[in-house]
């Protein structure tokens, strides 16, 4: 990039966060994550983002992180658990609603603390789905039943202050890849494993096992795909939800890790939420993605403005 070009590229960003904000919601789509993910090839994927169903958007609302579970014991109707914060108050929380494969239930918030919630992370334990959203200001990670309701309490995992914490279990062993908070939060990779969820976790010895804005912070579940894992990452190289990248985890064990970026997910420009996606998760044939438009902080009729700092 010129330096013109990078100049110009710091004006425009220093006016879209001065002028105006990202309004997040939450998409689904009846197709395999490995289609959403571009995993089957770049006509495919553009045919099953241009196929998402959005939920209606409300004005000053951010809703994004969307993690799918299971829903009245049938993979046609799934309940969604996501960050909800209203930009006047600061401060995420998690709410939920239901998707039946043509409506958006109602929403409710299921679980709110003094702290900041954000990314509820699901996962399947046995025979229950537990939500682990990210609590970072807590300094720790903590699960919890959201499956079909409330759970206040939940139980302590870790006694960490992890960002976007993202759980699998693989070869007998659970791993969890976070970044650490602090100024290289979107920058850095983290990876601990355990033999129980519960912990103790131990940190991998290569940690970070990547430093990288483009790549490294956690977008959603972990997949799998014709045998091989893979892991989203998001983009946060120029602003934040500029896309995910989608890696193949090569070696994944407890002295080493390896990936390499195979596809991308990036927001269609011929869609209203063209200026940001950060999250992708699936959940039987349903993929859920968050999008974002950009909206002005002075006025709805200033909305079509946003062009000129794209």
């Amino acid at each position: 990039m010129t330096r013109e070009r990078s100049l110009q590229r710091r004006c425009k960003d220093a006016l879209r966060y001065r002028l105006f904000r990202q309004n997040w919601t939450i998409g689904v789509v009846r197709r395999p994550i490995a289609e959403v993910a571009g995993l089957c090839g770049g006509a495919v994927q553009r045919r099953a983002l241009e196929a998402v169903h959005w939920m209606p958007e409300q004005r000053g609302l951010f809703r994004a992180d969307p993690f799918p579970v299971s829903y009245g014991g049938t993979e046609d109707t799934i309940r969604i658990l996501f960050e909800e914060l209203h930009w006047s108050e600061g401060r995420g929380k998690i709410a939920a609603c239901t998707y039946d494969g043509r409506t958006f239930g109602k929403v409710d918030t299921v679980l709110e603390c003094p702290h900041h919630l954000s990314y509820p992370f699901s996962l399947l334990a046995g025979d229950r789905w537990l939500t682990v959203p990210e609590q970072a200001e807590a300094g720790e990670v903590r699960a919890y039943d959201l499956a079909e309701g409330q759970d206040e309490e939940g139980f302590p995992i870790a006694r960490m202050g992890l960002i976007d914490p993202s759980i699998i279990e693989h070869g007998g062993r659970w791993w969890m890849f976070a970044g650490h908070r602090g100024e290289n939060e979107n920058k850095r990779l983290h990876l601990y494993h355990s033999d129980a969820l519960t912990g103790p976790w131990t940190p991998h010895p290569a940690n970070p096992v990547k430093s990288d804005a483009t790549s490294a912070r956690p977008a959603g579940h972990l997949f799998r795909h014709e045998g091989a894992l893979y892991r989203p990452g998001q983009n946060c190289a120029d602003h934040y939800g500029q896309g995910i990248a989608v890696h193949r985890v090569l070696l994944l064990d407890e002295e080493r890790y390896e990936e390499e970026q195979v596809a991308e997910v990036v927001p269609l420009s011929s869609v209203r939420y063209r200026d940001g996606l950060h999250t992708i998760s699936a959940f039987g044939p349903y993929t859920v993605i968050d999008g974002a438009r950009l909206e002005s902080t002075l006025h709805p009729a200033l909305d079509g403005l946003a062009a000129l700092v794209r």
